[in-house]
């Protein structure tokens, strides 16, 4: 399964410690930038690999195995 590069997951960290009405005006800006459009063709890329080997995406789901 492929994971974040260093750049990405301290660009995606920076999201964490937002309220939920700052996250999309972070989007925005995030897909304005080369590294942004980086960061989330990277994350794109595990969820489609999460979606790939266990049908889902939302690793919530006990039932997986």
């Amino acid at each position: 399964m492929p994971g974040l590069s260093p750049g990405s997951e301290a660009i995606l960290g920076q999201m964490v410690g937002l309220g939920s009405s700052q996250r999309p005006v972070f989007l925005e800006k995030l897909v304005q930038t080369p590294e942004g459009r980086k960061t989330l063709a990277e994350a794109e890329a595990i969820t489609d690999a999460m979606k790939e080997r266990f049908g889902t995406d939302d690793l919530r789901n006990k039932n997986l195995g």
